[in-house]
């Protein structure tokens, strides 16, 4: 009858609010059948499947997890497209591939870029409507598809630190220690593809982070660490970018008013300053 089988509330009109949901779980042998299943909104979702804590933002989070379906779909269905013509690197053509296997694999790649682009309009829209989504995507180097990535990540009630957003991030520690550790990555995949656009966004020569860039390159390929020229830039870009999350993480706590520790530097190291949001365009 149009009401959250959960809450009671009405359902929302967007259809990727709405959510399929089994009554007995299939991981409990529920089944695929008209009496397993119900409607219910994405908040009741969340909750069922104790995400909540993950993101403040259940909406947000569920329309930008729908925009990156489509991005990656769109992505596949090109890159499947192109090795079968031979087009991609590395690939011949495909003595498999017909006249009609091309032509449906051209219009899923055009349908999913169809749908990638709505649900990054109605990101675009729904982005600001939070707290901070406008002082995010006003922020250096960032925009909407950062902005909703943090946002719905995030939950700046439990990250009472910036090292606890770096941890999340896989941002920790030294990447040349990384390195010669053998540890990559950290976090998820598609959110360190996502930061590591937001770097080289930083370290163009008209942001305000390029100095902090250029500094830290300097240091440390002018250092006897022995560094090759690839390990000082990726540990440049991994530094502005976490100098950018420090910068948004504490306007963040400030305008939710949540206390916030000042920065390990200050508080252990015995510096007597830090670049502050306002020094970088904040």
């Amino acid at each position: 009858h149009g009401l959250c089988a959960i809450c009671g509330k009405p359902l929302p009109e967007e259809r990727h609010l709405i959510h399929i949901d089994h009554i007995i779980r299939r991981a409990d042998g529920g089944k695929w059948t008209e009496e397993n299943l119900r409607l219910i909104d994405v908040r009741c979702d969340w909750e069922r499947e104790d995400n909540a804590p993950h993101s403040p933002y259940p909406e947000l989070a569920t329309l930008f997890r729908t925009y990156k379906f489509w991005q990656r779909e769109r992505q596949r269905a090109t890159n499947m497209l192109f090795a079968y013509q031979g087009d991609k690197e590395g690939t011949t053509k495909s003595p498999y591939s017909d006249v009609d296997s091309l032509v449906y694999l051209h219009d899923l790649a055009e349908g999913a870029a169809g749908n990638e682009k709505r649900y990054a309009k109605l990101l675009e829209t729904a982005v600001p409507t939070v707290p901070m989504g406008a002082i995010t995507i006003a922020a250096p180097g960032a925009g909407t598809i950062v902005t909703a990535m943090l946002l719905s990540r995030v939950d700046m009630a439990i990250a009472d630190s910036i090292s606890s957003v770096w941890k999340f991030f896989g941002l920790a520690g030294s990447i040349k220690d990384r390195h010669e550790e053998g540890i990559k990555g950290g976090g998820r995949a598609e959110d360190r593809a996502i930061l590591f656009n937001l770097a080289k966004n930083l370290i163009r020569k008209d942001s305000p982070y390029r100095p902090d860039y250029d500094r830290r390159r300097a240091a440390t390929e002018g250092s006897d660490r022995g560094w090759k020229k690839g390990h000082a830039h990726n540990d440049a870009m991994r530094y502005v970018v976490k100098l950018w999350l420090s910068h948004w993480w504490r306007r963040y706590r400030d305008i939710l008013d949540l206390p916030r520790r000042e920065a390990y530097a200050l508080n252990h190291l015995g510096h007597d300053g830090a670049i502050e949001p306002e020094d970088r365009g904040w």
